[in-house]
């Protein structure tokens, strides 16, 4: 009994608290960026460290990855991994259980496994995720008469390019464990460190169907208020043609991701605009609103044409202008300040720089 204890004393301790870590982190998760029924494909290539005692050099390794996505937190992975590899020191001779020996000198390594996968926390295009689960090892040549069992664990990060295809760092700890061996339980645990980098695409996705049929009702609940925009932007665009425009340096009015209400910094730089409107009494005031690229639209549209009113409702609340100088329009995302070359990227120096309202003075 004393030996059986011994050699499960033999698997560190870290492993076990690796193990518990992960499978309490999900009750705080607050993934957001993996789509619920989704499949993702992640070919990589990386480098495997092996244990001194294993009796190989640490090598490339190479491989690829199939997961499914039960929940934005939840998934199961299956991983296939390869590892050309020899021996280490081959003046070591004789046989040890576990150990790598001349005459053996080159050996290929084939790991496989079955892993949790726990998407823990999104930041803008970041996922972070944990996983842990079980498998095999097969060497060729082989020193044993079967595979042996692998306990893996591991953490790592997705960046996502576009919703569909992103980039994948992963960093593992698969224990090469031979369970049941001659002289008892547990016979022996490596440590076999990996890092790799690869590439994933994403397909399909239960949480994308749901936001398209959301923009489809969307798009027919406000098709009317969206014609009478598109006939006002046309209406103003003909009667530029017989204006005289005056372009004075007004500051931008900014705000925050989806929010049309006045912060702060807005009502500042609406203040310092007010003199230069008051400087030109026979003017008449266009507030135009804008958005980021990030939404459909039709709701782009909205929240453009809601800021431009903001702005005009501060004006004539605080008695800076009479209502009849002002006129708001919205242009959504059409009259970009800037390319935004990640639309996902809420708080990019882009979109920032594109939810504004301008203003625009004509003399008639």
């Amino acid at each position: 009994m004393k030996k059986i204890f011994s050699r499960v004393s033999a698997v560190k301790i870290k492993n076990w608290v690796w193990l518990a870590v992960i499978l309490c982190l999900p009750l705080t998760a607050r993934a957001a960026g993996v789509d619920e029924g989704t499949v993702e494909l992640s070919p990589f290539i990386g480098y495997n460290f092996f244990q001194p005692p294993q009796n190989l050099k640490n090598n490339l390794l190479y491989g690829g990855r199939v997961s499914y996505n039960f929940s934005r937190v939840f998934g199961l992975e299956g991983t296939l991994e390869f590892s050309n590899t020899s021996v280490a020191d081959s003046t070591i001779t004789g046989s040890q259980e576990g150990q790598f020996r001349s005459p053996i000198n080159n050996v290929t390594a084939l790991f496989y496994n079955l892993d949790a996968v726990f998407n823990l926390w999104q930041f803008d295009d970041f996922t972070i995720f944990a996983l842990g689960g079980f498998g095999g090892a097969n060497f060729s040549p082989s020193i044993e008469t079967s595979d042996m069992s692998t306990f893996d664990l591991g953490v790592g990060a997705k960046y996502w390019l576009t919703d569909n295809f992103g980039l994948r760092l992963d960093v593992r700890d698969n224990m090469v464990t031979q369970v049941f061996a001659q002289g008892g339980f547990l016979n022996y645990n490596y440590q076999n460190i990996n890092t790799t980098v690869g590439l994933v695409f994403a397909f399909g996705g239960e949480a994308k169907k749901k936001e398209a049929a959301r923009e489809a009702a969307a798009e027919v609940i406000y098709l009317a208020e969206e014609e009478k925009v598109e006939e006002r932007v046309a209406e103003i665009a003909a009667k530029r043609e017989e204006e005289k425009t005056v372009v004075l340096a007004f500051e931008d009015v900014h705000f925050q991701f989806g929010k049309s209400a006045l912060s702060d910094n807005a009502k500042a730089a609406i203040k310092t605009t007010v003199q230069k409107l008051k400087n030109n009494p026979g003017a008449h005031i266009r507030i135009a609103g804008y958005t980021s690229e990030a939404g459909t639209d039709t709701y782009n549209m909205g929240l453009s044409q809601r800021r431009a009113k903001a702005v005009e409702d501060y004006l004539i609340e605080q008695g800076y202008v009479s209502k009849d100088r002002l006129t708001t329009i919205g242009y959504g995302d059409t009259r970009p300040e800037m390319h935004e070359a990640s639309p996902k990227n809420h708080y990019s120096t882009a979109a920032k720089a594109n939810m504004r309202v301008l203003f625009e003075v004509v003399v008639q």
